[in-house]
């Protein structure tokens, strides 16, 4: 039963939904080519004392989800198989970025219009009940969130993720370290190394000095926000990355662009 389905004047439910994106992975081209990895990458172990799930009787309500592009697919996922149990329940799943997704999670507002929809329409409330994060949340997200609420949000991880390196279709490299990708990306190169604008500089012999197109998510973004502090060492994006508002819009233009390159979650590929 997802808690926030409670008559009104009850206490906000806080779930918090974290998928930590836990992989710098490889290029992705025809096949998955090399790769160096950043951060967390093992699978996580189930705990063998959780039971089956047991249906409860006569639930309905609204709940408004929000959160992460990358993990939007997945919460519509699960918000189709929960309406099949519980055909009454009115679920709005929003994406557009973590960032912007913890603000509306923490103040209880999201842009939903009043309505008779779910999933992708409209809702009868406009309140976040639950964040569907791409990372989990900072020690000051959480002192905001207890101010308000007078308590803590609990936060349960439910899936891993990763981040990959796109390129286009045509581009053959194979592989790029940690520290090539923040020579590309990274204004500060904080691994080392000098900056690498042209394909050539980053292996592809013959390419001459063919300048790397850059592509990213906007400040809207956890896939952002991770991708700086895991492969950029915690330094800056450069300045000329074409930021996209979402991850599809993103390969969509590095698989129109021959000399593109960018980070998004692996499930884009």
């Amino acid at each position: 039963m997802i808690g926030s389905m409670q008559p009104a004047g009850q206490r906000r439910a806080v779930w918090a939904l974290n998928a930590f994106v836990g992989v710098l992975a490889g290029m992705f081209l025809s096949a998955p080519a090399g790769a160096e990895l950043s951060g967390v990458h093992e699978r996580p172990a189930l705990d063998a004392g959780i039971g089956s799930y047991a249906p409860a009787e006569h639930l309905s309500g609204n709940l408004v989800i929000a959160g992460s592009d990358t993990m939007q697919p997945l919460m519509l996922k699960l918000a189709i198989g929960f309406r099949e149990l519980y055909p009454k329940a009115k679920i709005g799943v929003l994406g557009g970025g973590t960032e912007k997704s913890v603000m509306q999670f923490i103040s209880g507002q999201s842009q939903i219009r009043r309505g008779d929809g779910f999933y992708n329409g409209p809702q009868a409330s406009g309140h976040v009940s639950m964040l569907a994060s791409s990372r989990a949340l900072t020690k000051d997200e959480v002192a905001d969130f207890r101010a308000r609420f007078g308590y803590d949000p609990t936060e349960i991880q439910i899936a891993t993720d990763a981040v990959a390196i796109y390129v286009h279709k045509g581009n053959p490299i194979q592989g790029l370290t940690l520290e090539q990708v923040d020579a590309i990306f990274g204004k500060d190169r904080r691994r080392g190394g000098e900056a690498v604008t042209t394909w050539e500089q980053a292996g592809l012999d013959g390419w001459g000095q063919r300048s790397i197109h850059l592509y990213g998510r906007d400040k809207k973004s956890g896939t952002r926000s991770f991708f700086k502090q895991e492969a950029l060492a915690g330094g800056e994006l450069k300045d000329d990355v074409k930021e996209e508002p979402g991850s599809a819009s993103e390969i969509l233009a590095i698989a129109k662009d021959p000399l593109g390159i960018g980070y998004a979650g692996i499930g884009f590929q």
